[in-house]
């Protein structure tokens, strides 16, 4: 390696969601939402539904989260069945279907079943759901037992994603989780034994003081549960209260050991990188993240407080922080987005290469047929550079990203960022948890009336 790739520090911001050169959100922006054809080439519909609600807040948590209040909780259900009922009739469901709905947080299962099952329904009312469509929930280990488990299955979810991220007391511990390593293993194999179509883990690791010998254990656990896949997570520090304990966190070049130890491990075990942080058994890959980040991107509306909407109505935004603010918002009859920006093609041309470089492979094929345009000469110099690296590889009818390019797949990601937004961070950094715009705006009477 030379000096030059070397000394390049790898960027941590993980890269989720493009463009990101938002603004607050105006009466204009609102009705080009409701009355916005996204393109026609984007065949499926993502949902996301936040529940942000939490038994305990974990300090190295970043997503918008509100501790668990009961009657706030079923005013917050209501608000979200009226936020689903704004897209009824849009124009980007016409001969769309919804592949994938993820009940995310926060902590998704502090959703009831019973309501988990209510919101299903009024989503195929006012939706087209296809027949196979996925539907996961996220769970805290300790909001879960076999019985409500099972409630989830006949209330319609078919994916269930576990927040274990260690097998080992001193770990959990160490980052503010109240359940014990054996409570892990006993609601992962009760998760097993339930019957969904997929159960997947979140695996942490980076944590403080932890060794690679430490790490090892709990991979060794993973590969004797075998569940169907695991998301993997290193520690960032950065902007939670675990940022005081930074000299206890293994250093980068740990870091970088750990996550090439972590991808060897789990390929070893039988497991797939589909997607940088994600491995799956052949055939469990989940749709939502495959929509989502995989070249060409589907449509994703983001519902609830916080949510984040990637693609539809030809908008990206995010809708209000705050859970009090999001219910008077949404039972004023506001429409309860802050902030966002239109996409155009060109931004559609480069959020491809930015979110697409995650799912490792870029078909440039795919490119071709959405854009009408050849890949090579829109971004060949780009690629080129990169290239050059170590990180990609121009091969055929694709893009690949190396093995080195991995650990650094945000730096990749924002080579392809437009020069309207260079330098722009991602939600997270755009202190939405505190912004509370002057006005909100109504969906327009006119869509209404259609």
């Amino acid at each position: 390696m030379n000096k030059k790739i070397k000394s390049i520090k790898v960027d941590r911001e993980y890269i989720e969601i493009y463009p990101v050169n938002w603004e607050i959100i105006s009466q204009n922006t609102v009705n080009n939402i409701f009355s916005t054809r996204s393109l026609d080439e984007i065949r499926n519909i993502s949902l996301y539904v936040h529940i942000p609600f939490c038994p305990t807040i974990c300090p190295f948590c970043k997503f918008n989260i509100a501790k668990y209040d009961f009657l706030i909780y079923k005013d917050y259900i209501e608000a979200l069945k009226k936020e689903i009922l704004l897209y009824k009739n849009h124009i980007d469901l016409e001969d769309r279907k919804v592949t994938a709905i993820y009940f995310g947080g926060g902590t998704g299962s502090m959703l009831a079943p019973k309501e988990a099952k209510q919101i299903l329904n009024l989503i195929n009312k006012v939706f087209s759901v296809s027949k196979e469509v996925e539907v996961t929930i996220e769970c805290h280990p300790s909001t879960v037992n076999f019985q409500k488990l099972q409630d989830y299955k006949k209330a319609g979810i078919n994916r269930v994603s576990l927040g274990i991220q260690s097998f080992q007391d001193q770990n959990l511990k160490s980052i503010g989780r109240t359940h014990t390593a054996s409570f892990n293993e006993k609601i992962l194999k009760t998760a097993l034994k339930t019957g969904f179509n997929c159960v997947v883990m979140d695996l942490m690791y980076r944590l403080p003081n932890q060794t690679l010998k430490n790490l090892e254990f709990d991979l060794k656990k993973i590969k004797e549960f075998s569940p169907d896949g695991i998301s993997t997570y290193s520690l960032e520090p950065e902007a939670t209260t675990l940022e005081k304990r930074a000299q206890e966190i293994p250093s980068e070049d740990i870091d970088k050991k750990m996550f090439y130890f972590v991808g060897d491990f789990l390929e070893g075990a039988g497991y797939r990188r589909f997607m940088q942080p994600d491995f799956s058994k052949p055939g469990k890959e989940c749709k939502y993240v495959l929509n989502s980040w995989k070249s060409p991107q589907q449509l994703m509306l983001g519902l609830g407080a916080g949510a984040h909407t990637h693609y539809f109505g030809g908008h990206v935004w995010a809708n209000i922080y705050p859970v009090k603010s999001y219910l008077k918002a949404i039972n004023d009859g506001y429409f309860p987005g802050i902030m966002g920006i239109n996409v155009s093609v060109n931004e559609l041309m480069a959020k491809y290469m930015v979110l697409g470089v995650r799912g490792i492979v870029v078909d440039k094929r795919k490119f071709q047929d959405v854009f009408r345009k050849d890949i090579i000469e829109k971004f060949g110099k780009k690629i080129k550079e990169l290239e050059q690296l170590g990180w990609l590889k121009n091969v055929k009818d694709k893009i690949e990203v190396t093995r080195e390019g991995l650990y650094y797949i945000d730096n990749i990601s924002k080579t392809f960022y437009t020069t309207k937004n260079k330098n722009q961070g991602q939600p997270w950094l755009k202190n939405l948890y505190n912004l509370i715009p002057q006005n909100f705006y109504k969906k327009p009477k006119i869509i209404e009336s259609t």
